[in-house]
């Protein structure tokens, strides 16, 4: 699958989370807090919190965005460039997505350690779904 996320102009990143992932890369890998996740078969990695901000923001929106939207090519073709497109349609349901948001932002202690690691070090809560 083709990774995706826009490098600027995004709605889920502030200031404060671009400050951090410029901090975070100037120290290195070591620097990082990694998470994966499996949520009824569909497995993700996340290294960068604007990565984990990023599915949470595509998978929370009960209408699925389209590929114009998500990769900002308003050419033909292109909204079948964005890994979105590649899912199967069971992960596209919102039922789905909907379990893997409440996954991610719930009391997993994998996940609660994750995001409060990034927490401690200035960046932004994820908005609420």
């Amino acid at each position: 699958m083709r990774r995706w996320i826009p490098r600027d102009g995004v709605p889920f990143e502030t200031p404060a989370d671009r400050a951090l992932r410029a901090r975070l890369t100037a120290e290195g890998q070591q620097g990082r807090c990694h998470l994966r996740i499996v949520v009824d078969g569909f497995a993700a990695s996340f290294a960068e919190w604007r990565d984990y901000k990023y599915l949470l923001w595509v998978f929370g929106a009960p209408n699925m965005p389209n590929g114009y939207r998500l990769t900002r090519m308003e050419k033909p073709g292109t909204d079948n460039q964005h890994w979105l497109s590649r899912l199967p349609a069971p992960l596209k349901r919102w039922s789905f997505r909907e379990r893997v948001v409440r996954f991610m932002t719930g009391t997993d202690p994998a996940v609660r350690r994750y995001i409060d690691w990034h927490l401690s070090r200035g960046a932004t809560p994820p908005a609420r779904p």
